[in-house]
C-alpha cells in the first residue's frame, strides 16, 4: 500500500496480489505474498468450502462457450463464496470502453443492479491492482459516489481480470451489510476467481480469433479455387473435399 505524508490518508486500500494468493501459489520467485489479515475483522473461516467453490468453477468454466457464460459462472461463484450481495463482471473493450456483461443481486427481491462504480473501474484500470474497501461510509473518496450511495454499499472489492499483460475485464463485488463486511479473505477468493476467469477468457478470445481467420481463409480459397463442372466424378471429388474440410487431415 503506498505511503502518504503524515496527515494524509490513503484514498483506497490497494493490495498488489495479482500473482499469488493462498488459493493460487505464484510462479517463480517474483510473486508478492499475501499481506497480514485485516485488522478490522478476523479472518473468515471456510477455506475448504472456498476451495470447493473454486474447483467447481474451474470445471464449469471448461464447458463455457462464451464470455457471457463465463461472467454468469463468475458472479455465481462470488456470491456463493463470499458475503457479497452484488456482483458484476465488466469487459474492457478496445479503446478502453467498459461493457457490463453480467450484474447479479443475491437477494431476489432487491432492486436490480444496473451499474458499477466508474470511479472504481478507472482506479483499478489505472493501477491494475485489486481494491478492498472495508468501510465505504468512512472513506471520503467513496461515500459520496452516486452508484455506491444508491446501493448503500458498506464494503467492496474491485479486481482486474488480466492475461498476457492485458486487462480483459473487471470484477465488482459489493456488500451492504454493516456487520459482515468484505475482508482480506474475500479479496483472496476474488483474486483467485479473477485468475481462473482470465485463463479461460483468454482461451475463448484466441479460439474466436482463429475461427474468424479460418473463415476468411476458407472464403478466399473458395473464390480462388472454385471447381467447374457437374460430372459424377467431379461431384464425388467435391463430396470428399467437404468431408475432409472440417477435419485436421
Amino acid at each position: 500500500v503506498p505511503r502518504l505524508p503524515a496527515g494524509e490518508r490513503n484514498p483506497l486500500e490497494i493490495t498488489r496480489r495479482l500473482g499469488r494468493t493462498k488459493y493460487l501459489p505464484g510462479r517463480g520467485t517474483g510473486g508478492v505474498g499475501p499481506p497480514p489479515p485485516t485488522e478490522k475483522l478476523p479472518a473468515r473461516s471456510g477455506s475448504s468450502a472456498a476451495l470447493g467453490t473454486l474447483y467447481q468453477l474451474a470445471v464449469d468454466m471448461a464447458e463455457a462457450k462464451s464470455q457471457a457464460d463465463l461472467a454468469e459462472l463468475t458472479v455465481d461463484a462470488l456470491l456463493a463464496g463470499t458475503p457479497g450481495e452484488v456482483a458484476a463482471v465488466i469487459a474492457v473493450r478496445d479503446g478502453g470502453d467498459l461493457e457490463p456483461l453480467v450484474h447479479r443481486n443475491k437477494t431476489a427481491h432487491a432492486p436490480t443492479y444496473h451499474k458499477a462504480s466508474d470511479f472504481l473501474s478507472r482506479e483499478v484500470l489505472s493501477n491494475r491492482q485489486a481494491v478492498l474497501a472495508e468501510d465505504v461510509g468512512g472513506d471520503r473518496h467513496l461515500k459520496n459516489r452516486e452508484s455506491l450511495a444508491e446501493m448503500k454499499v458498506a464494503s467492496l472489492i474491485c479486481a482486474p481480470v488480466t492475461a498476457d499483460d492485458q486487462t480483459l475485464g473487471l470484477i465488482h463485488l459489493y456488500s451492504t451489510s454493516k456487520t459482515v463486511r468484505l475482508n482480506a479473505d474475500d479479496l483472496e477468493f476474488t483474486l483467485a476467481v479473477a485468475h481462473q476467469l482470465a485463463v479461460v477468457w483468454q482461451k475463448l478470445r484466441r479460439q474466436a480469433g482463429l475461427s474468424a481467420e479460418v473463415r476468411v481463409l476458407r472464403d478466399q480459397l473458395r473464390l480462388e479455387s472454385e471447381l467447374v463442372g457437374s460430372s459424377p466424378a467431379l461431384r464425388k471429388v467435391e463430396e470428399q473435399v467437404a468431408r475432409v474440410a472440417a477435419t485436421k487431415a
